[in-house]
C-alpha cells in the first residue's frame, strides 16, 4: 500500500516535488509526506487487541514504503534551504516515532524488533549524516549533529555492555555501532570548532553555546556507541 497524504497525494507524487528548484515547493513536498507518515500513528495505539492489530497494520504499511521514503528523505538532509532540512530531520523523527512501542509516549521507546526494518538503511542513514557533518554549511554540519542525536536515540539503552554479553541486543544497536566510525571523526571535529572558535550568543553562528552542548552530548553518546564496536 503506497502511502498517501490526507489531500490523496501518492508518496511517489509528493516526492516529484522534492527535485523541484524552489524551496517552497520541496517543503510543501515533505509536508504531505510527513502528513501521510503521522497519519499511521492514528493506527498505532492503545493496549486492546483491536489496537495492536491496528498498530501492525501502520507499522506495515511504513515499512512497505521505506525504500521509496528513505533515500530521498536523506537527500533532503542535505538541502541548501534550511526550512527544507527542518522538515526532513522531522520526518525522520515521526519514521522513528510510528516505529516505536510506545508511540503516545513524549519520548518514543524501541522494543527489541521494533527498528528491524531500519536496519538495511543503517549504512545510509550514517553515510549522509556523515556529509551532513563535513559540509562546508556550518547549518548544514550543525543539522548533522542532531541526525547523530536522532541515531544514538535508535540505540538500546541504558547499558553499553549489551553488546559484548549476548546475542539479545537489538540488531539496529549493532548496525549502527557498526557504522559509527562513519560520522564520530566529523562530530568531534565538529565540537572542536564550536567549542574553541564559537563564542557565546547567537551572533552569525545562530547560537553556538547552545548548539555545542548538544553536539557535546551527541558525541559523549556516539562515543559509547564506538566502545560498543570494540567490545562486540
Amino acid at each position: 500500500t503506497e502511502l498517501a497524504s490526507s489531500r490523496g497525494n501518492a508518496l511517489s507524487t509528493l516526492q516529484l516535488s522534492l527535485k523541484h528548484h524552489a524551496a517552497p515547493v520541496r517543503a510543501s513536498g515533505l509536508k504531505g509526506i510527513r502528513d501521510a507518515v503521522q497519519s499511521l500513528s492514528t493506527l498505532i495505539g492503545g493496549s486492546s487487541n483491536v489496537g495492536d492489530r491496528f498498530g501492525s497494520l501502520g507499522k506495515t504499511i511504513l515499512e512497505s514504503n521505506l525504500p521509496a521514503l528513505i533515500p530521498n528523505m536523506c537527500r533532503c538532509w542535505l538541502d541548501e534551504d534550511d526550512a527544507v532540512r527542518g522538515l526532513a530531520l522531522n520526518l525522520f523523527g515521526d519514521i522513528l516515532n510510528v516505529m516505536s512501542t510506545h508511540s503516545s509516549q513524549p519520548t518514543p521507546s524501541y522494543g527489541t524488533d521494533d527498528l528491524q526494518s531500519l536496519v538495511p538503511f543503517v549504512p545510509l542513514l550514517c553515510a549522509y549524516t556523515s556529509s551532513a557533518l563535513n559540509s562546508l554549511d556550518r547549518s548544514v554540519r550543525k543539522d548533522g549533529a542532531l541526525l547523530v542525536g536522532m541515531l544514538a536515540s535508535s540505540v538500546a539503552s541504558p547499558t553499553f555492555s549489551l553488546l559484548s554479553t549476548n546475542s539479545n541486543t537489538p540488531s539496529m544497536s549493532v548496525e549502527v555501532g557498526n557504522h559509527v566510525d562513519l560520522f564520530l571523526p566529523s562530530l568531534e571535529r565538529l565540537l572542536s570548532s564550536m567549542t574553541l572558535g564559537g563564542g557565546s550568543g547567537r551572533g552569525s553562528d545562530g547560537g553556538s553555546g547552545s548548539a555545542a552542548r548538544s553536539v557535546a552530548k551527541n558525541e559523549k553518546v556516539a562515543g559509547g556507541m564506538k566502545k560498543r564496536k570494540r567490545n562486540g
